[in-house]
């Protein structure tokens, strides 16, 4: 669980131990907020940032869902 302040980055899963990879199954992010938010998920390797979603409006309400082997989604 993670919840956001709009300026810094959050990190919804931290890096695995070094000569692993972590596998990312599903993710789902709920706008609880008043307002539209316009979340941007990134992968990083300790080099390189990769968008993985957005930027994308996502009105108040809504949900943001990744799941493996189907892709992003929002569900307003």
């Amino acid at each position: 669980r993670s919840v956001t302040n709009g300026t810094t980055d959050v990190i919804m899963c931290d890096s695995p131990p070094q000569g692993t990879r972590r596998a990312i199954e599903s993710i789902v992010f709920n706008n609880l907020d008043n307002a539209a938010v316009t979340p941007r998920i990134f992968t990083d390797d300790g080099t390189n940032e990769r968008e993985l979603f957005g930027p994308r409006a996502v009105p108040v309400g809504a949900i943001v869902f990744y799941e493996h082997g189907s892709g992003w989604g929002v569900l307003v």
